[in-house]
């Protein structure tokens, strides 16, 4: 299973692995066709079979689910949906200003978006963007 994920222009963001090296820049317009495609046919079921099989490939899979969940703890202190006390309050300010895109806000309250949040962790977290795919959409946590 291929998991394609929207990507803002404003988001300076590289998918990086063994095979290829794909930069915000080289997706084109027919290429965010396929990729809004790619996120709108994500459920919870088919993210949590891959994530199982994704993490059937690791050795310790319980030190990768430690790393998603902190990275995912990471985007939503970063967003303003919550304040775990992971992560440093002057850091994260200077963070929310250099991801100030990824800041939005709905009746006041912080929006929590599921490819933004992938794409931060695997970033931020040096993480394989399939697995933080699978773990967000899952809703593992």
């Amino acid at each position: 299973m291929l998991f394609i994920i929207l990507i803002p222009k404003t988001c300076k963001f590289s998918v990086k692995s063994i095979k290829h090296s794909i930069t915000y820049k080289q997706i084109n317009e027919k290429d965010k066709s396929v990729i809004d495609l790619g996120h709108m046919l994500m459920n919870k079921e088919k993210a949590l079979r891959e994530l199982e099989n994704l993490l059937s490939k690791v050795e310790n899979q319980a030190r990768i689910l430690d790393e998603l969940e902190t990275a995912q703890w990471h985007y939503m202190d970063l967003v303003g949906i919550t304040l775990s006390g992971l992560f440093d309050k002057i850091e994260l300010k200077k963070e929310r200003k250099e991801h100030s895109h990824l800041i939005k806000v709905s009746d006041e309250l912080p929006v929590f978006e599921d490819n933004e949040c992938a794409a931060f962790m695997s970033e931020q977290h040096n993480l394989p963007l399939n697995i933080c795919a699978a773990y967000v959409y899952s809703h593992k946590w």
